[in-house]
């Protein structure tokens, strides 16, 4: 029988079925520059996003969807063991106060998901979902769990600081921090900081991480350090989490889960 163990850092699947390293595949595209010819060159290879030893896959914890969806496709027995650190109860009132009618259900729907992707159009108020995201979570309960930090990242300053004003809205009562090229101003409770800074933070210290814009996450060093957060629960926010050239679209899935709201 396969047995299926997830953790906040990998899964790990014993005995698995022909055909469920294809799912944990992608064509990676890459450009190239061809100096006889004097023109770009487009070339690629497959990517492995899993390990195989002894029988047994090791894979990234974004996964679990997938791997569970294809065991029951093709009718494999199977187990599952969960190993994840447990999150306090998220406060779905709490999250929700302030709320607009259509922002209801993609917060209610994010919590209750525990973590993954959340493709909202622009105009839709996602610094505001993020921030309920983050309300739902009792600062205290976080601390007892040894992960007092939430964090909310982007891929550029002008995102970053846009972010930082408003969550300074959000929680007048919180401790907001802001990290990127130039400013250094740390926060153990919530910290908003551009995703090439991210190392400058204690991945062991974090329990809610969010990132807006996710599909821009997937560049080799980025995911290397995000990879890292394998204590908390982790988001992605964007209006097109998909589409990227490089069709590394299944690395974003495997470091922050499926998409699971769309609007």
């Amino acid at each position: 029988m396969t047995t299926v163990t997830l953790g906040r850092g990998a899964i790990v699947v014993a005995d698995p079925p022909v055909g469920l390293k294809d799912e944990l595949t992608y064509w990676k595209r890459e450009l190239g520059f061809d100096a006889k010819k004097h023109m770009r060159t487009m070339k690629g290879h497959y990517e492995n996003l899993y390990t195989l030893q002894r029988n047994v896959l090791t894979t990234l914890p974004g996964f679990g969807h997938r791997i569970l969806s294809h065991l029951r496709k093709s009718g494999t027995p199977f187990s599952v063991v969960d190993n994840r650190s447990p999150m306090p109860q998220p406060n779905l009132e709490l999250a929700c106060t302030g709320a607009r009618d259509n922002q209801l259900e993609p917060i209610l729907q994010a919590l209750l998901s525990g973590g993954g992707i959340i493709s909202l159009p622009t105009g839709y108020g996602k610094s505001f979902i993020s921030a309920a995201l983050i309300r739902a979570f009792d600062p205290e309960a976080l601390k007892l769990r040894g992960t007092p930090t939430c964090v909310f990242a982007a891929p550029d300053k002008d995102i970053n600081r846009k972010n930082w004003e408003a969550f300074v809205r959000y929680f007048p009562e919180r401790e907001v921090g802001l990290v990127m090229s130039g400013v250094k101003k740390f926060s153990d409770d919530i910290q908003i900081i551009t995703l090439d800074s991210l190392h400058l933070l204690n991945p062991d210290d974090v329990g809610v991480l969010i990132v807006d814009e996710v599909h821009t996450a997937a560049s080799t060093g980025r995911s290397e350090v995000l990879s890292k957060f394998n204590k908390a629960i982790r988001f992605g926010v964007s209006a097109t989490p998909t589409g990227r050239f490089d069709g590394s679209d299944l690395l974003t899935e495997g470091l922050f889960g499926p998409v699971i709201v769309r609007r």
